[in-house]
């Protein structure tokens, strides 16, 4: 098994590259595809208090790598639902998870690996 880790386009999205960070995305599933067949992507976290902006193309990049991963035979795990609206799960600065969301991710992985 393989995990993608999609934490870091929370930080790369203010970059307004959303098209390039989906191509290199694709480019990087594909690639590991060839050396292994069971690939999970998890799937980035809504953020708060960070602008309407980044919270829409967070948004829009969830729905399109669920869709994404659905028609390529892709696991995902969508932390989306489980973090909105759940200021607990997050550190002050509305970026990264707290102790509590750390663990809400570890819980959305471990459920994953079950199935």
């Amino acid at each position: 098994s393989f995990y993608f880790g999609y934490s870091r386009c929370t930080n790369d999205i203010r970059h307004r590259q959303s098209e390039i960070l989906k191509r290199n995305f694709t480019s990087l599933c594909k690639t590991t595809k060839k050396r292994c067949q069971n690939i999970i992507v998890s799937g980035p976290l809504p953020t708060l208090h960070r602008g309407d902006e980044a919270f829409s193309r967070l948004s829009s990049l969830n729905s399109w790598l669920t869709s994404w991963c659905a028609s390529n035979n892709f696991v995902f795990v969508n932390n989306w639902d489980c973090f909105w609206e759940r200021p607990g799960l997050y550190r002050r600065d509305g970026l990264h998870p707290s102790w509590r969301g750390a663990l809400m991710l570890s819980d959305n992985m471990a459920s994953c690996l079950k199935t």
